[in-house]
């Protein structure tokens, strides 16, 4: 799947060239990081701080690939992140496999596996699973459940879809940006031009001041481009 998020992420940044020993979208070479979190006896931070902690590295590591400027920012980055799995990790000790611990966890190693941390992906899907098992209309986890699937291969595109509907029928009968962003981007995983071409235009439609006008725009119009580049 990663390759055609590397080819979506070229259109977002008008680069059509990439080197597998980069990092797509950069001049930052790929690295693989370790799952090395320190063990903590007790969190220090609660949710409300660990929540906006977290949030705040979507910046950097909310989807894939990933925005570095530099090396330097990725390593400062992959830190911040180690400490708040320290610290996400300690919170799931004490408040055990609730549906904010499993969320916190949940974005962490979603955040983790768009930054090559090895591991990631295998914890991420299992505190999913944790947290969709005992409440699958869970709308921070079905919120990172719907990023994260959309990321990691088409076996996981129907399990992305049922958690957008969740979503979508949360807010109903309103649109929420980020569902309907999701949308595109479902079909075009699954390559079904028609929907990802109507889905755009709704998405323009509804969010005209959004800031993914202009590539959902450019990716509208290379659409054809694209699927015939993925068929060859």
């Amino acid at each position: 799947m990663k390759y055609i998020l590397t080819l979506i992420a070229g259109i977002f940044l008008a680069s059509c060239a990439s080197q597998q020993s980069k990092t797509p979208g950069t001049d930052i070479n790929e690295k693989v990081f370790e799952l090395s979190p320190a063990q903590l006896d007790a969190p220090t931070m609660n949710f409300e701080s660990l929540e906006k902690e977290i949030g705040a590295l979507n910046k950097y590591i909310g989807s894939y690939p990933p925005r570095f400027t530099n090396e330097n920012e990725r390593e400062l980055v992959y830190k911040n992140w180690l400490t708040l799995v320290s610290e996400a990790e300690a919170y799931n000790r004490v408040d055990s496999n609730t549906e904010k611990s499993l969320y916190l966890l949940s974005e962490l190693y979603r955040q983790g596996h768009n930054m090559d941390v090895s591991g990631s992906a295998e914890k991420a899907l299992s505190n999913l699973d944790s947290c969709l098992l005992a409440n699958e209309h869970s709308i921070p986890c079905n919120f990172s459940a719907s990023y994260f699937y959309l990321s990691i291969g088409a076996a996981y595109l129907d399990k992305a879809e049922k958690s957008l509907s969740v979503l979508k029928n949360h807010y109903s009968p309103k649109l929420n940006h980020e569902v309907e962003a999701g949308y595109v981007f479902l079909y075009l995983y699954r390559q079904n031009v028609p929907m990802a071409k109507k889905q755009i235009d709704l998405f323009i439609q509804s969010f005209p001041s959004s800031s993914r006008i202009a590539a959902f725009t450019n990716i509208k119009k290379n659409l054809g481009e694209t699927i015939e580049w993925k068929q060859q």
